[in-house]
């Protein structure tokens, strides 16, 4: 030891020599085999020490086994032929490099603070702890069995890799498989690596499903070749970009996220699972997620963009509430909601959907089908015991923030096939005439912030669902409520030899069903009802096959569908079995969607309704004017109402009217001027505004919301 001063500084300076280390880099080749520290091991020619120190150069030859009983440290050391080293201590070195048959062994540790390359040859690590900062392996074969494998740097192969054994851990940074490169695991390791990018080919876990990957930090997984993994823990943010293949189990802490902003991903789950994930994030970016094994699985709960179900046996259930933004193909295998809904966005209509794949509704979940405009069809490829898909597009409708479409089926018959329509109180069975010809399924349609819907629909039985006598009885039903009333709707046709139901113009959401044609509610056989609207009024007409102690129609209006408000009456001809047309105009029609019904009659004050028709009323061509605004408008708001016409200051009266007919405002006011109403006494609800100048009447609707 020796003490130097500077600067009034006193620093003391240590310089040790161990025992072994040279001051001048030597080059040891082994003689024979011995110990490390045994000078007969080593030739002698050129060298002044016993045995290799650090700095100095080993080569390890022919057949000779080295044995690493004390410590012991050199530069680089190169194993050759079918030379071994055997590890009972510690051997540190700066590069290490094995190439002919060589092998590594025992139960100490190997450090390389450099490279670890194995440019060719057949060679074998079967115990021991070996670290190094990075393996290069060229067109060798390196044989991983009882030893543990720590590398802190990249792990590039170009030839083939292969894990024999589960003893030892084996813990890699960042695992590179080039082209013509094999990663091989035919044990049922655990591993831990970073990154992974393969581009040879990649056997995760030989013939078992046992062996685990686990992946911490934020990491990626790619590569232009599939990476098949049985069991992957993800515990920190990793981004799939390859073909990624799980063919056992996933779970950890962390977010596997599919495909990049660059790079599409697929992933896999070709197993029985259980696939869980704390954050799964399958819809940022172009992806797809597929489950392909033959065994039930359930599905993660999640968003996806592109979800693929093709497996050759069992199908997958949904494990909560699941979207698809993108597409949804079904190749093989069910899809089964449970208790789940589905949703589906506009773009993301179901492809390859087959009696081999379809979604299965066999309990409380639904199928939610998001649309915006009118005149997109919305398929379904929806079934309960077998494949029943339907179609249905909406002609017609008023869309709020959030429009979507509910589907479901039902595997029996329809529980109100017989009914009878009676009023706001619906009871009985057709006047005593069951239904003979039905099917043993329906599908139910319930719209999401949709109102005023007008549509058509296609549907598809299986012909299991039709047990009964005459096939060609069918006509399409829908049966929905409007205006207090549950009612059946008979519009389309049904096709008894592909077993499809065509409804046309079905005018409110319900079920959709298929049964014979005793779906008159009337003691009027009633073979149709239409309106159509004229240049300033409604024409409503009806046609009778029969008539029996008809006294008289009432003719009603709604605004809404629900509530109903009579505009007039025609007489019946009483008793008839000959064909009878009627005709009855609504003068003053509201502009917009109209809905109407009859309201049949008997002499003994008996009554029942007949199905609700809508019509759509453009407006009166007049110089007139109704103005409301806002509207709609808030409740405890001001509204301002005004009819502009030609003739300044002559008067008009104003009524605004509830819609059961009350009257809550009669004023008389100068035209091209407005009344500014107060609406802080109004409840939320649909009102009238008329308007009545010069023998002529306009007539607008007023929201409170």
């Amino acid at each position: 030891m020796s003490s130097t001063t500077f600067n009034r500084c006193t620093c003391m300076i240590f310089f040790v020599l161990a025992s072994g280390f040279s001051v001048v880099a030597q080059t040891f080749t082994s003689v024979q085999t011995g110990d490390w520290d045994d000078t007969d091991t080593w030739g002698t020619t050129g060298i002044t020490d016993d045995y290799p120190a650090f700095g100095d150069e080993v080569t390890i030859t022919s057949n000779h086994v080295i044995s690493i009983n004390a410590l012991a440290q050199a530069g680089a050391v190169s194993i050759e032929g079918s030379a071994s080293i055997s590890l009972n201590n510690t051997l540190i070195v700066s590069n290490l490099e094995m190439s002919g048959t060589s092998s590594i062994s025992g139960s100490g540790s190997l450090s390389s603070f450099g490279n670890f390359s194995i440019p060719s040859g057949t060679v074998s690590i079967n115990g021991g702890s070996i670290s190094s900062t990075g393996i290069s392996l060229g067109s060798a074969s390196l044989t991983i069995g009882a030893a543990s494998l720590n590398v802190t740097g990249n792990t590039s192969i170009s030839g083939t890799i292969t894990f024999t054994s589960s003893t030892g851990t084996k813990e890699f940074r960042n695992v590179i498989v080039n082209a013509g490169g094999t990663w091989n695991n035919t044990s049922t390791e655990s591993f831990t690596t970073r990154n992974i990018t393969n581009n040879g080919t990649w056997n995760g876990c030989g013939n078992t499903t046992d062996c685990s990957y686990t992946i911490s930090g934020t990491r990626i997984i790619s590569g232009a070749n599939e990476i098949s993994i049985p069991i992957l823990i993800v515990n920190g943010t990793v981004s799939n970009t390859a073909v990624l293949e799980i063919t056992n189990q996933l779970s950890g802490t962390g977010t596997l996220r599919n495909g990049s902003a660059a790079i599409s991903g697929t992933l896999e789950f070709n197993g029985d699972g259980p696939f869980t994930i704390a954050t799964p994030d399958f819809s940022t970016f172009t992806n797809t997620v597929a489950y392909t094994d033959a065994g039930s699985v359930t599905a993660i709960a999640t968003t996806y963009r592109n979800l693929t179900i093709n497996k050759s046996a069992n199908e997958v259930s949904l494990g909560g509430q699941t979207t698809v933004s993108n597409s949804l193909t079904l190749s093989n295998g069910n899809l089964v909601l449970g208790a789940h809904n589905l949703i589906l966005a506009e773009a993301a209509s179901p492809t390859e959907a087959s009696s081999a794949s379809f979604i299965q509704d066999t309990g409380a979940g639904v199928v939610r089908r998001e649309v915006s405009a009118t005149g997109i069809p919305l398929y379904v490829p929806i079934g309960g015991n077998s494949f029943s898909p339907i179609t249905l597009t909406l002609n017609e409708a008023t869309f709020g923030a959030s429009p979507s479409v509910d589907f479901s089926i039902t595997d029996s018959a329809h529980p109100q096939r017989d009914r009878d329509n009676r009023g706001d109180s619906p009871a009985g069975d057709d006047d005593g005439t069951v239904s003979t010809d039905y099917l043993d399924v329906y599908w139910t349609v319930a719209g999401n912030d949709i109102s005023s819907p007008v549509f058509t629909a296609e549907y598809t039985y299986d012909a299991s669902d039709f047990s009964q006598t005459t096939e060609s009885n069918l006509v399409p039903a829908l049966y929905r409520s409007l205006g207090g009333t549950l009612d059946w709707l008979a519009v389309g046709s049904v096709n008894a030899t592909n077993n499809t139901v065509s409804m046309d113009s079905g005018d409110g959401f319900g079920d959709l069903y298929a049964m014979d044609n005793r779906l008159e509610r009337l003691p009027v056989h009633l073979i149709s009802f239409a309106g159509k609207p004229s240049k300033k009024s409604v024409v409503l007409n009806w046609v009778t096959a029969s008539e029996e102690n008809n006294n008289y129609f009432e003719v009603e209006r709604s605004l809404d569908g629900i509530s109903f408000e009579k505009i007039g009456e025609v007489t019946g001809v009483g008793n008839s079995s000959s064909i009878q047309n009627y005709r009855f105009i609504d003068r003053f029609p509201l502009s917009g969607r109209l809905y109407y019904r009859l309201r049949q009659v008997d002499f003994n004050g008996t009554f029942e309704y007949s199905e609700v028709i809508s019509v759509t009323f453009e407006g009166l061509e007049s110089a007139l004017h109704l103005s409301i605004f806002p509207n709609p408008v808030q409740t405890n708001r001001i509204v301002s109402i005004g009819l502009n016409a030609d003739a300044i200051g002559r008067p008009f009266i104003l009524k605004v009217l509830s819609l059961n007919g009350e009257e809550l405002i009669n004023r008389s006011l100068e035209s091209n001027t407005d009344l500014e109403l107060d609406l802080s006494s109004f409840k939320p609800g649909l009102y009238l505004v008329h308007a009545l100048f010069n023998g002529e009447r306009l007539s607008k609707k007023l929201l409170i919301n």
